[in-house]
């Protein structure tokens, strides 16, 4: 990474890691070897990994929140953006088997999103 990394996670498999620099990073989690990255265009404030349902939700500057499908590679992967906060994404939680996305930004908001529909 070029800038301040806000956010890790990841199993016995692979690590990954977000940052300011707009890029999510997967890494080998036994050789520490950059396996692939995933340009979001905007910088990245909080991740979330749901290693059962394979999936990467990134929140950003630009207030909005992005959800990946693990394994794909740069923007055009996106399954989803979500739309409607008024500040910067703070933080997120994926709950209920990773079905509700709950997301929060630094106007105050927190705002739960339906993964399943």
């Amino acid at each position: 990474h070029t800038s301040v990394v806000r956010s890790v996670a990841g199993d016995e498999k692979e690590l990954y890691s977000a940052s300011d620099d707009c890029m999510l990073i997967v890494w080998d989690a036994a050789s520490g070897k950059m396996l692939r990255n995933i340009n979001c265009f905007a910088p990245i404030r909080a991740m979330r990994v749901s290693f059962l349902k394979s999936l990467i939700v990134t929140g950003h500057s630009d207030r909005t929140v992005r959800l990946y499908k693990a394994g794909s590679e740069g923007t055009a992967n996106a399954s989803h953006t979500f739309r409607g906060h008024e500040g910067c994404i703070l933080s997120l939680e994926l709950c209920r088997d990773s079905q509700i996305l709950i997301s929060t930004d630094e106007s105050g908001a927190a705002i739960m999103w339906d993964l399943e529909s």
